[in-house]
């Protein structure tokens, strides 16, 4: 009887969650107009975070947030060498948080300047103030390989006049046609996939969006389908207010909930001067084309955030409420095991933010306030804690500064996070200096337990301290140097620690880069760590890496990549040295450009170390790859790539030889 009064419940609390839902959604949708989002003339800032260093080859997301519902953002970039900007639009999906993924491999230069263009309602603003006369200005910071600039047309004129999918689509398919391995033992690969499709209409202020994503597995893990459904989201948008069902994430703050990715609904309106945020989505995370739409009450995690902003957008607040119920037996939770334990709880946060001097100087924080029972099937009554936070940064020209101080109770528990660090004190901050040719940054963060100081329980100390410096000493050369420290310490007010703990640990690494024109580049790098401990000698040792590596190309034809490394590690109270040799070589062959390629990747390693001996590992992979986008008719095909490829594997441990060879056919389409 006990078990139905309690399925009753749920149903009915099931039912109210799904009402109140529709009916915020139409209470927001009907007055929209108050919060701001017809507001013409506002005052409107966008919110960004300059970029001033970057990795070469690697791409570069630029974020920035507008106070509004903008017509478009962009990216607007150039290097030393060029005298116009480059463009590159600025995607969102919330209608307030926009970003670019930027490639960098397309620079030709070491460092580029930016700013960033938005444009509401006719209005075009742009940060920073005075630009294009003001830019950024981000540093490269590894001295990766400068590919040539394409001289052929950008775009292919018979391409333009196929016809155009009206959904994006990409799949790849891989087939073993041949299997061998010395071990009878070894699973042999089985035939898997991937298959996407994206489909996205706007049309004036309204749109609609579908992204989903399908695998094939061959051999699938136990409970799981051959072929499945990983992701999907639906989305509908009309101006400032959007409405998504499928795999959402949440983030919302440090203390309530962040980086959840989980299936559900949420609706979010961003104005000028105000935001919204309700969401419902599932506290385990469901498997294939289980778990759509509003969640069951017993694995529900729901909540809302509202936020608006005063003071000509100097002042701004945020609240948040996170609450639900997580009951492991309902579902399947990756990666965390929770026993079986149902647990229950709600948060309130509170996270007010003021920018001074231009926004040159910010100053923000969190409060927070949980209560949270963590086994509902013992006697145990719900635990209520607290959390807070402050937090300060400030840019004055080419120097920045930021500083953090967290404070978490035993009792606080957010039932937003599938775990949480409580019983913490935190303190951390950075620092960054640009001189043009000469960047530094540095960073520090000391954490530690037991923060109410009770005489038994151990307290844990972690400190880490960062310092980085890179100097381009010219035009080809420049030179990364790097200081790390990390030191952990376990002591007890009252009495002996069960357990003692303490090590401290001391790295310093410098990086030559050498930049050959549009050729290649060459790298030679050295790394000194030291590890050290008094309650356990046993873990002494001190390493010496050396690693130098290349990316070279010659026209259009041909591209290499080498690496070769050495580490030596010496561990005196073990008695004990370990060396190691590792190499590693990335080639590209173009015998018709565009059109066949053979394509080569080996890596090779060896350990020489006391007891166990001599390891090797030898693994060499070759690819030759055929592009026939160019031969589809009637479609336009983005990429079309039929790829026969070979694998060899080669292990020897202490003894024990065993070899794989497998060649595999791939399919590769994207339109």
């Amino acid at each position: 009887m006990r078990e139905k009064v309690r399925i009753s419940r749920e149903g009915r609390d099931y039912s109210r969650r799904l009402a109140a839902i529709i009916f915020w959604i139409c209470i927001l949708l009907g007055f929209s107009p108050l919060l701001g989002s017809q507001q013409e003339g506002a005052d409107t800032a966008i919110d960004h975070t300059p970029v001033t260093a970057f990795k070469r080859g690697e791409s570069l997301e630029i974020k920035a947030i507008v106070a509004g519902q903008a017509d478009w953002m962009r990216f607007y970039y150039r290097t030393p060498d060029l005298e116009d900007f480059q463009v590159r639009p600025m995607e969102t999906s919330s209608g307030m948080d926009y970003v670019c993924n930027f490639d960098t491999s397309v620079l030709s230069g070491l460092e580029f300047d930016y700013f960033i263009q938005v444009s509401i309602n006719g209005q075009t603003l742009a940060l920073p103030q005075g630009a294009p006369e003001s830019t950024f200005r981000a540093v490269d910071e590894s001295g990766a390989f400068l590919p040539p600039v394409p001289t052929g047309p950008l775009e292919d004129e018979q391409m333009v006049r196929k016809y155009k999918m009206p959904i994006d689509l990409n799949a790849s398919v891989r087939i073993p046609i041949q299997q061998s391995s010395s071990d009878p033992e070894s699973s042999i690969a089985t035939a898997d996939g991937n298959f996407r499709v994206a489909w996205n209409f706007n049309k004036n202020r309204f749109g609609l969006g579908l992204d989903s994503n399908f695998i094939y597995a061959g051999e699938p893990p136990e409970g799981s389908n051959p072929f499945d459904l990983s992701n999907m989201m639906l989305s509908v948008t009309h101006g400032e207010h959007t409405l998504r069902v499928g795999d959402i994430n949440i983030q919302e703050s440090d203390f309530t909930v962040s980086g959840l990715g989980r299936r559900g609904v949420e609706y979010a309106f961003y104005g000028r001067k105000a935001s919204i945020h309700l969401f419902d989505v599932s506290a385990q995370q469901p498997q294939g084309f289980s778990g759509f739409g509003v969640p069951k009450p017993g694995l529900s995690l729901y909540g809302a955030a509202l936020g608006s902003r005063f003071w000509k957008d100097r002042l701004s607040f945020k609240v948040v409420y996170v609450a639900g119920k997580d009951d492991p037996s309902l579902g399947s939770n990756v990666g965390v095991m929770w026993g079986g334990m149902a647990r229950q709880g709600r948060v309130l946060a509170f996270l007010p933010i003021i920018s001074l001097f231009s926004n040159k100087v910010t100053l923000g924080g969190e409060y927070a306030e949980s209560r949270y029972d963590g086994n509902l099937e013992d006697d145990q009554d719900a635990l209520r804690g607290t959390a807070w936070r402050l937090s300060g940064s400030a840019l004055l020209g080419s120097f920045n500064l930021s500083a953090n101080f967290r404070r978490i109770s035993p009792q606080f528990n957010p039932i937003g996070f599938s775990y949480f660090a409580n019983d913490r004190k935190i303190y951390d901050a950075n620092l960054g200096l640009n001189l043009g040719r000469v960047n530094l940054s540095g960073s520090y963060l000391e954490a530690r337990d037991n923060v109410d100081d009770k005489p038994n329980l151990t307290t844990t100390k972690n400190r880490n301290a960062n310092l980085n410096l890179i100097w381009t000493l010219s035009n080809p050369f420049s030179f990364n140097f790097s200081l790390k420290y990390d030191s952990q310490d376990s002591s007890i007010i009252e009495g002996e620690v069960f357990s003692p703990q303490d090590s401290q640990g001391l790295q310093l690494s410098g990086a030559l880069n050498w930049i050959l024109g549009r050729t290649g580049n060459i790298t030679l790098s050295l790394t000194n760590a030291r590890l050290s401990s008094a309650s356990n000698p046993q873990l002494d040792n001190r390493n010496l890496t050396a690693n130098l590596s290349g990316a070279f190309r010659i026209g259009n034809w041909l591209t290499l990549m080498p690496t070769l490394g050495y580490s030596g590690i010496n561990m005196p109270a073990q008695d004990e040295r370990q060396k190691m040799l590792n190499s590693f070589l990335l080639a590209e062959v173009w015998f018709i450009p565009q059109i066949v390629s053979v394509s080569f990747n080996g890596s090779y390693s060896q350990t020489e170390a006391g007891s166990p001996g001599i390891s090797r590992f030898l693994n060499l992979e070759g690819n030759l790859n055929l592009n026939v986008q160019k031969w589809v008719p009637w479609i336009q095909v983005s990429s079309l790539v039929l790829s026969l490829r070979s694998s060899y594997n080669r292990s020897e441990m202490q003894g024990y030889i065993r070899d794989y060879t497998a060649w595999f056919g791939q399919l590769d389409l994207s339109f």
